[in-house]
Parts: C-alpha cells; structure tokens; sequence
C-alpha cells in the first residue's frame, strides 16, 4: 500500500522477482547458511569466508580479519541482496530498477531507497523511507524453495517528494492566480506582485481561506502595504516568513474575487524564480490549488 499524505494511491501485489529495496541491511538481517550442503541462490562454499556481507549499498565495510566457514557470493557475483534472496555483480548492483505489476493506473519505479511515481498528473521523484515487506501467500517459505516461487508481497512505504508545481485537488473550491507588473526591474526598483483569490462556487461561501504566495529571492514585500490591506478589510491576517507571504480571509462569498496588489522592491541582482504559490480552506488543508512560482530578474544598478 502506498500512500500520500494518507491517501491511498497504490495496493499491489508484487512478486519476490521483481522486488528489489536496497535498505540498510544488518548483519542480523542478513542469513548466510554455515552448512556446506544448504548454499543456494548461486553461493558458494568457503572455508575461509569473510564475516562480512557485502551488499549493493555496503560494498566495502569494517571488519574482522578471522575466516568464517560458511556460504558467500562468488567473486564474479560478490553482493548479497537480501530482498531477492540472490548474488548480484557491480552492474546488476546499479541498475537497481525494478518493475512492479505497472497498470494503466500507473506505474511504481525505486530506485535504490528512491522512488517514482506515476499516476496521473503525478510525476516526481522523491523519498521512500520506512519500508517494510510483507509476505501475503502461504505455503512453504524455507530458503530453499524462495528462490524457485513467486510469492506475493505487500511493500509499504512513506512518501515524500519534491516538485516545481505539486499537483492540485480537483475538491479545492478557491482558486489561485499570482503575477509581477514587471518582470526586470533596476536594483532600488519596485512592483506589484499581483495576487488574485476566487470563490468558484456559485452557490456557498468558503471559510477560513488560506493563500501561501512564493516570494522570489530579490525582492522584498513592503509591510506596510499589508498593514494597509488589513486596516481596509481587503484580508483578515497576514504574516511574512522568508520566501513567502501568507494572506486569510475568514470567508469569501459566492463567487468572491480577491485581487491585491503587493508592492516589492528589488532589493538584490540576480535571476530568481519564486516557490510555487497555493491556496486552500484551513479545515480541509488536504485539498489545495497550486500555481507556479512567478520569476524575475534584478539588474545591477550601476
């Protein structure tokens, strides 16, 4: 099961073959036989083995100079992966790709402890952490016969992923729209960043409205203008953080429109692209309308 934010996007089965999670793998994890008639999964007999386990992610690792009779990987093949219970060489090692059961749905892709998703308008890489493994079939499950089945597994994850513009709710009922009068300006210069906020339900108010706005590095928001939207009623709240300012209405109308003009100055030259921008209602923050962040570029006064 795969879940973003608590939604549940994937639930799949997905076979041992196909399986491949380069966690951190301890040695207690790690089960290599002692017994010279039980190697499997292309090891081999050593009677003076390593103590150590080579893997895909700990090729090289500190230990003890001491022979150990037991199974290992051969040197052609010399990391154990102790998801696909098998011996991997350097190339298998980078691949590091799998499939898994893809649908017209969308697909699931990890590479290493990274993973990609596909579903929709989702499209980005990010982080997969906490995984864990579940083996769902019954049925002998001895080392021995792991290699020859197809058993079924339940891999869950947490998710955290990074994009430009991350996707927005189809139920976010406000809607968002962020611009600068001018694209270049003069160090010393100044703008508007234009934020407009919108009701699109004909028929209720909305509550508690939110609008994050991405400030690109360069430009300074002048407080006193927010002070001034607040005196007039224009919002309810404001607040700054670095890179954003952070507008509330505590209800907008049917079809309400908010359009404020924030004054900035360019304050430092350089390019600069500002963080994407969104709006939601407070008691349903799951739901949100993203747009990307506006850009600007700052010439030196000179």
């Amino acid at each position: 099961v795969l879940r973003i934010d608590g939604e549940v996007v994937e639930e799949k089965s997905l076979s041992v073959g196909n399986i491949r999670t380069e966690e951190s793998e301890s040695a207690d994890e790690i089960n290599i036989q002692t017994d010279e008639t039980k190697c499997v999964s292309g090891q081999v007999w050593n009677e003076c083995g390593s103590k150590c386990t080579p893997t895909c992610t700990e090729k090289q690792q500190m230990c003890v100079m001491m022979c150990v009779s037991r199974c290992e990987c051969p040197t052609d093949k010399p990391y154990w992966d102790v998801h696909l219970s098998q011996c991997l060489d350097e190339q298998e090692c980078e691949a590091k790709s799998f499939d898994a059961d893809t649908s017209a749905n969308g697909d699931v892709v990890i590479f290493d402890s990274t993973l990609a998703i596909k579903k929709g308008k989702l499209d980005v890489p990010g982080k997969v952490s906490n995984i864990t493994i579940e083996l769902i079939d019954t049925g002998n499950t001895s080392e021995q016969d792991r290699s020859e089945r197809n058993p079924k597994l339940r891999v869950t994850g947490e998710f955290a992923y990074y994009s430009l513009i991350p996707p927005s709710s189809k139920n976010c009922v406000p809607e968002l729209a962020t611009k600068l009068t001018k694209t270049t300006l003069k160090e010393g210069e100044k703008a508007s960043l234009v934020v407009e906020v919108k009701n699109r339900d004909s028929a209720n108010s909305l509550h508690m409205v939110v609008a994050v706005i991405g400030v690109p590095a360069g430009l300074e928001v002048k407080v006193d203008t927010l002070k001034e939207f607040q005196n007039s009623g224009d919002v309810s709240y404001w607040e700054t953080t670095p890179g954003f300012v952070t507008l509330y209405w505590r209800g907008l109308k049917p079809t309400e429109n908010k359009e404020l003009y924030l004054n900035v100055k360019a304050v430092s030259p350089g390019s600069f692209k500002g963080k994407a921008s969104h709006v939601y209602q407070y008691y349903t923050s799951e739901d949100q309308y993203w747009v990307e962040g506006v850009e600007i570029e700052v010439l030196p006064n000179v």
